[in-house]
């Protein structure tokens, strides 16, 4: 009898685990399904506001959709902080409101989340000169080419170097 407790109550411990371990995985899914559809919502009305009402001259309707699709892309990102087309959407629509600050931490944050991508290097250093931080500009290009080995990209990243280099000693 002493012997069959025990092994009920084991198994009441490893039914408890199991549905514990069962419902955490089913609520990251969930969250992902969640992040996605907000996602999804938000590319929507970003594309909507950028392509159909602005090229209309409708500018107060596009900047309605881009505070939606705003909202939408927070929640997306709060649910999935690893989703890299969430926050490159995010840091294009904050850079397209003149959130300069915003684009420019998303930007960071997606070359962490995929740091051989020289693009979003250039991406983030290209929102830091519009904002006159140069030195941090010039820290991302840096960046950028020591992950590729590509003479062309080198190339280019050396001429946006250079030239990044001149704005910033005229701004001195």
């Amino acid at each position: 009898m002493k012997i069959n407790g025990i092994v009920m109550a084991m198994l009441l411990v490893v039914i408890m685990l199991t549905t514990g371990l069962f419902s955490t995985a089913c609520s990251a899914q969930e969250s992902r399904e969640q992040a996605s559809s907000h996602l999804r919502e938000g590319l929507r009305l970003y594309r909507e506001g950028l392509y159909d009402l602005a090229p209309k001259g409708k500018i107060e309707e596009a900047a309605l959709k881009y505070e939606q699709a705003l909202r939408e892309l927070q929640r997306a990102s709060a649910l999935d902080e690893t989703s890299v087309e969430t926050r490159k959407t995010l840091a294009k629509l904050y850079y397209l409101l003149e959130r300069y600050e915003d684009a420019a931490e998303e930007y960071r944050k997606v070359t962490e989340l995929v740091p051989a991508s020289v693009d979003n290097y250039a991406a983030l250093a290209t929102i830091l000169a519009k904002i006159n931080r140069y030195d941090a500009a010039l820290v991302e290009l840096e960046k950028a080419r020591s992950r590729t080995d590509d003479p062309k990209v080198v190339d280019a990243l050396d001429g946006l170097i250079g030239r990044l280099k001149e704005a910033a000693a005229g701004k001195r």
